[in-house]
């Protein structure tokens, strides 16, 4: 089941989405945070697939709780969508998809805009999960054919030096046989 992180500081806002993301999209749990901080940490604790998070919040405003979230190991790869009735200037997009937001949608968001958006950032983290997953089991099989190889190379050092010896034995033996 997919987990959608929901950060407004406006109580009524968190109801409306939670409502909306229910009406549209299925199979999912929504987590609500109420400011920037107690986001970032619900992000890490909690591990959502997607966040939808307004930008105008008091203390830390969404710009700096994104930046937060894609700086952090565990969060960084958590796509999230910025919100605002206020600041929906191409400057304030810019910025947004500078620090890291993945999508940016401005209030009274359009339903199917919000719906297709969520679906799409599920859709995004789900394959870069799986890409993430793939990429550590190659890493592993990687490492384990290196082990293998030294193993192998070790081996055969022994075997070369074991060689020499022997030849360097046998040679001495004939010049000996040779001398006498």
């Amino acid at each position: 089941m997919s987990r959608i992180l929901v950060i407004d500081d406006n109580p009524d806002n968190l109801i409306t989405a939670q409502a909306l993301l229910k009406l549209l999209i299925k199979d999912f749990e929504v987590i609500t945070a109420d400011s920037g901080q107690s986001g970032i940490e619900k992000a890490k604790a909690q591990l959502p697939d997607t966040i939808l998070m307004d930008i105008h919040m008091p203390g830390m405003d969404g710009f700096e709780a994104c930046r937060q979230i894609k700086t952090i190991f565990e969060t960084r790869h958590i796509p999230v969508i910025m919100l605002t009735a206020v600041r929906t200037d191409s400057a304030s997009r810019v910025k947004a998809l500078n620090i890291g937001a993945d999508a940016f949608l401005t209030k009274p968001i359009d339903e199917s805009e919000l719906a297709a958006q969520v679906k799409a950032m599920l859709r995004i983290k789900k394959a870069e999960d799986h890409l993430r997953h793939e990429k550590d089991l190659l890493e592993e099989m990687v490492e384990q054919r290196v082990n293998d190889l030294r193993i192998a190379n070790d081996q055969l050092l022994m075997e070369m030096a074991e060689r020499e010896k022997a030849e360097g034995e046998a040679r001495l033996k004939s010049a000996a046989i040779e001398n006498s």
